[in-house]
């Protein structure tokens, strides 16, 4: 009787031993990755991105992260720079803000039969620009239309399969800069567009 006690209560020290060392490893970790820097994907906040699996991966090295993320019939598509200061960042947004609008202006060329880089759109299918803080963060967006090969600038109604909205922000405190496309076909993004909207504001920078 009394060894079978001394069994039962040695096993006991042994699962109290285990529990506690499971404890101490999990208290380890916990210190260990709560100060860890995020990095790329990781570093974005956005409501229902969790949903999102990668689809395809342009580019990951140090500096860059381009990819193609999708969930059902919707498609996200990143594109991270780091190590990027505030001011090349506000720079490189404006640049691209400046090349977009710029393509759908319609100037007419200045030589005769010369070719224009530039895409003649009727309104109902320019992109739409817009400016405004979410969370702190001075996102700048464009709502416009697709081809198949995920290109913004499709005209016309056989181009416009897809519809899409193009978020261009930065991290400041992580010293990224962010280009986010939210995309989906032109149907769905028109009777769910307050639903793309809203993920769109629910943006913010993870620490």
């Amino acid at each position: 009787m009394f060894e079978s006690t001394a069994k039962v209560l040695n096993k006991r020290k042994k699962a109290s031993l285990v529990i506690l060392c499971l404890i101490v490893v999990s208290a380890v970790m916990f210190l260990i990755y709560k100060d860890r820097p995020c990095t790329k994907l990781e570093c974005l906040s956005m409501e229902g991105l969790e949903g999102f699996k990668i689809q395809e991966v342009y580019q990951n090295d140090d500096n860059i992260y381009r990819a193609l993320l999708s969930k059902d019939n919707d498609l996200l598509r990143v594109d991270i720079r780091s190590n990027i200061s505030e001011s090349e960042g506000k720079s490189s947004i404006h640049a691209q803000i400046t090349r977009i609008k710029a393509l759908f202006e319609n100037a007419a060329s200045p030589y005769p039969g010369e070719i224009s880089d530039e895409i003649e759109c009727s309104d109902e299918y320019k992109p739409v620009f817009s400016e405004e803080m979410i969370n702190g963060i001075q996102v700048s967006s464009f709502i416009g239309f697709l081809n198949d090969r995920l290109v913004l600038g499709a005209c016309t109604a056989d181009q416009a399969v897809y519809r899409g909205m193009l978020s261009l922000f930065q991290c400041p405190n992580l010293n990224q800069l962010y280009q986010v496309e939210m995309i989906a076909p032109r149907e769905k993004f028109s009777e769910q567009s307050e639903g793309y909207k809203n993920m769109l504001q629910s943006i913010s920078c993870r620490k």
